[in-house]
């Protein structure tokens, strides 16, 4: 396995871990996330999952709407510091 392989685990790893963090603090189901950002629900399940786990940054904007942030609000986390 190469480093950036590695790397890349990681951040999907933390961007996982934080989708997840933010849903459970305000608390919002992933029907609700993924209605909110007007995607489909298995998409989000499967990031959730970790069967997704090239994310996309345009999906990960999406997400983000449903989930009430900015991009910048969503790595603006000590998780990814």
């Amino acid at each position: 396995m190469n480093m950036n392989t590695n790397v890349d685990v990681v951040i999907t790893e933390a961007v996982i871990k934080r989708i997840k963090q933010v849903m459970e603090d305000k608390e919002l189901t992933p029907y609700r996330v993924s209605k909110n950002a007007n995607m489909n629900p298995r998409t989000l399940n499967s990031i959730l999952s970790g069967v997704n786990k090239d994310i996309k940054i345009s999906t990960l904007h999406n997400v983000c709407k449903g989930l009430g942030l900015t991009i910048k609000a969503f790595f603006d986390d000590e998780i990814f510091h």
